[in-house]
């Protein structure tokens, strides 16, 4: 692999990130996309970020989706290693 390569990139921030989310990256990630409309892309979802000025933490984890289009945010935060709760009332 090499240095610099977009593989090597993607290596290192899982590398960072150390892996799955935690519960507060994923309340953090749906605090600045959950007003976007579905489907969207990963770029979408960068975009939107970006134009409300998320934080570079947020805008790592998105850039650390896989590129397609997802329906819900449910999706998204699933790819990323964490998955959203449903509550059953």
């Amino acid at each position: 692999m090499e240095c610099g390569s977009a593989e090597h990139l993607d290596e290192q921030r899982e590398h960072k990130r150390g892996g799955d989310l935690t519960h507060a990256e994923g309340a953090e990630l749906f605090e600045w996309v959950n007003d976007t409309s579905f489907p969207s892309s990963r770029e979408d979802l960068l975009r939107h970020a970006e134009h409300r000025h998320a934080p570079d933490e947020v805008l790592e984890l998105l850039h650390s989706l896989p590129e397609r289009q997802y329906h819900t945010i449910g999706q998204a935060t699933e790819a990323l290693g964490l998955s959203m709760e449903k509550r059953r009332w």
